[in-house]
């Protein structure tokens, strides 16, 4: 009798205990690593668009604030019919919690033609709000803040490489320009007119070409 009620209790036992232990395998396995935070957009040279047919022999890179190096799109841009570039950022913002404050981090786009870096004049954030919709700001430079892991932004990048665009915004403020040349692209800050702190920007950036 004692034998017969023996086997099946150790069969419980050991039942018992491989259940606990697969359990506890699951409660304290390493969570699954969270995407990255992905980011793109379009790329214009002096007001005119890149596209997967012009985009050779440029590399698009995300460093932090340090410089080091975060991720890269060494292909150009995409050949979907988007003619976006795309980066995938490890380093992002995991999902805000209530009540707990938000650091966000900051990173450098840089835009590299043929080895040689190109200065970014300014950048188009695409910010989606819940009420209002998608709203577009303007930001002068290259430096971007990094969004939520897993999300996707739209950030379309300008790059100003001729003197004469820089001429032709100084004309503009004296009325001397052309009407029928478009010095939207001359806008840096996002103001909807060209002034003097816009020209002076391009010509710093052009000096450092």
């Amino acid at each position: 009798m004692l034998k017969q009620c023996f086997f099946p209790t150790m069969m419980l036992w050991v039942l018992f205990l491989s259940s606990m232990l697969f359990l506890s395998s699951i409660t304290w396995a390493d969570p699954p690593p969270s995407r990255p935070f992905r980011f793109g957009g379009t790329v214009t040279i002096n007001g005119v668009q890149l596209t997967s047919e012009t985009d050779e022999g440029y590399i698009f890179t995300a460093t932090d604030i340090e410089g080091n190096l975060l991720a890269q799109d060494t292909d150009g841009l995409n050949d979907n019919g988007s003619d976006f570039y795309w980066i995938d950022s490890p380093l992002c913002e995991q999902n805000e919690q209530p009540g707990v404050p938000t650091t966000r981090q900051k990173s450098l786009i840089h835009i590299h033609k043929n080895g040689k870096e190109l200065n970014i004049a300014y950048h188009v954030e695409y910010n989606k709000d819940r009420d209002e919709g998608e709203s577009l700001e303007k930001v002068s430079g290259a430096e971007i803040t990094l969004g939520t892991c897993g999300k996707n932004k739209r950030i379309d990048l300008a790059v100003i490489t001729d003197m004469g665009l820089s001429i032709l915004a100084l004309k503009s403020l004296t009325g001397q320009s052309d009407s029928d040349c478009d010095v939207s692209v001359c806008d840096i800050n996002g103001d909807q007119k060209i002034g003097m702190e816009d020209a002076i920007f391009m010509l710093q950036k052009l000096a450092c070409q």
